[in-house]
């Protein structure tokens, strides 16, 4: 199994910076199940909300190190990062921590945490607890695409219009549709991409409004706010168009040859082909 590393880091910001600017995380003792280089390294914060996202390359030590909850070791280790980014995932990695700084072993593949050792060791242990003022914006759960939308038969004409724009792109692995809070439903999400569209079939000014509204709903939920889209089966107008573009939205429509287009210059629209 390819293990990855999770540390579970204090509130804030500050262990966050410090790391990105280091280029490496210290760590108490040797990850002796770490493959490196080429492991996934995670940066938890409260209630499994990720921070950061890396990859290890090296590890040096034993040497006298700061640790994340500032305590000094005389004999610790220097984990140092490559590609360290800001966390995709909306999942956040359900973890019970002893302590902060407390390193721990997960599947990425499966995001969930791996045992190594004795099961009974870690049940004498006391955890800390779990608190966070973003708590509420990471209950998305996420689904593959299924070609339908929100309370509409796949007979639908915006059903089948959201189905021709993903056969369109050649991305249907790629699009995901998200429960949010209320058992709201997304139309499509584009995960690489990471935006939000929301399908209608008309394109007036009404309906664009409304189709507004439901877009900047749904975006308060997500901890890293995703671009927004509108899906129509025609091209709107010129003043429908600026009248999203001042509120950051891009319209997409489809041609009456069965292409699509979009306002961001083809940006939304390109044709992605399995390669």
């Amino acid at each position: 199994m390819q293990r990855g590393l999770a540390i579970r880091l204090p509130n804030g910001s500050t262990a966050v910076q410090r790391i990105r600017r280091a280029g490496y995380l210290p760590l108490w003792g040797r990850p002796l199940e770490l493959k490196i280089p080429g492991a996934v390294v995670a940066l938890v914060q409260p209630d499994g909300v990720l921070a950061l996202i890396a990859t290890a390359i090296r590890i040096e030590g034993p040497m006298p190190v700061s640790l994340i909850d500032g305590k000094k070791a005389g004999r610790g280790y220097k984990l140092f990062l490559t590609h360290i980014r800001q966390a995709k995932r909306l999942l956040p990695l359900r973890i019970r921590w002893y302590a902060v700084g407390q390193f721990r072993y997960f599947d990425p593949k499966r995001w969930a945490p791996t045992l190594v050792g004795s099961a009974a060791d870690s049940r004498k242990q006391d955890y800390i607890t779990e608190s966070s003022p973003a708590k509420g914006l990471v209950t998305i759960r996420r689904g593959a695409f299924t070609g339908s939308v929100q309370g509409k038969p796949k007979s639908d004409p915006e059903c089948r219009l959201v189905r021709r724009f993903v056969a369109w792109l050649a991305c249907e692995r790629e699009i995901e549709q998200h429960l949010l809070p209320g058992r709201f439903k997304t139309d499509l999400f584009d995960a690489t991409k990471w935006r939000l569209l929301e399908a209608k079939v008309e394109c007036d000014r009404k309906t664009l409004r409304s189709a507004l509204g439901q877009l900047y709903d749904y975006k308060r939920f997500y901890r890293r706010g995703p671009s927004l889209g509108v899906l129509v089966a025609s091209r709107p107008t010129t003043q429908c168009v600026d009248f999203l573009a001042r509120y950051g939205v891009t319209v997409v429509w489809e041609t009456p040859g069965g292409a699509f287009r979009d306002s961001a210059d083809g940006g939304w629209t390109r044709i992605r082909r399995a390669s």
